[in-house]
């Protein structure tokens, strides 16, 4: 089903979202849990260097020195930097997202160039 926003407003931490075609809250429970799907035409533009989740989760994490390192399957945004979480070698590898870290992001080849910092792995 498609809705039209008509308020959005940061509330505790949360967004808090007006429907124009939800009026009462038995409406609305009926909506909670659920995903929000936006077009990719009524996202804002980024800067340079930045970039959506949806567009980071999925592309493959190679390191200039070990090579392949796996693909990113989840971002955890920790409050000073997100995190990018991949499997290495069986195990959970935690890839800070820092700019001495994160070399290169190319979105139309599928990957992303990184320097993990010494003991990482």
């Amino acid at each position: 089903m498609t809705y039209n926003l008509e308020t959005i407003r940061e509330h505790k931490n949360m967004l808090l979202i007006k429907l124009q075609e939800i009026n009462d809250m038995d409406a609305a429970q009926k909506l909670k849990g659920k995903f929000l799907e936006v077009s990719r035409e009524a996202l804002e533009p980024l800067e340079e260097g930045q970039y959506y989740i949806c567009d980071i989760i999925g592309l493959e994490i190679i390191d200039e020195d070990i090579g392949k390192l796996g693909v990113i399957e989840d971002i955890q945004q920790t409050g000073s930097n997100d995190v990018y979480i991949t499997t290495y070698e069986g195990k959970p590898l935690c890839v800070p997202a820092l700019k001495d870290v994160i070399q290169e992001v190319n979105l139309n080849e599928g990957y992303m160039k990184v320097k993990l910092p010494k003991g990482l792995i």
